[in-house]
């Protein structure tokens, strides 16, 4: 099977995050942390995040999912320049929302052709 590469706005991305809806955060941090141990990097009543050799995260939020049918996941991906990749995006066709200021910086988001939700970081 051939590869086939063509730059694009996320060429140079590096998966930072990928982020779980949980509903039991206790039992879900004991889980990643206890079990498959891995060490926990961030810590709040409602999230955790867990540091993974691998170089993307796993962040647990608690209380947002509410149902088996519904998507309990995402992918974040860590860009230099969250503008010039929002309007690169933009000019493919993708619907990006607006990026937002956040506790831990800017982030901007948008779904698959599926609806799984895609954020910028």
């Amino acid at each position: 099977m051939a590869s086939t590469t063509i730059a694009g706005p996320l060429t140079n991305a590096s998966l930072s995050t990928i982020v779980v809806y949980v509903n039991d955060l206790a039992s879900m941090t004991a889980f990643y942390r206890d079990t498959l141990g891995l060490s926990v990097r961030v810590q709040t009543e409602s999230y955790v995040e867990l540091a993974s050799c691998g170089g993307a995260d796993i962040a647990l939020h608690a209380g947002q999912a509410s149902s088996a049918s519904e998507r309990h996941w995402f992918i974040e991906f860590r860009v230099d320049d969250i503008e010039g990749v929002v309007e690169a995006l933009r000019a493919r066709g993708v619907d990006v929302g607006a990026i937002s200021e956040r506790w831990w910086g800017k982030e901007a988001a948008f779904a698959d052709p599926e609806g799984n939700r895609i954020e910028l970081e």
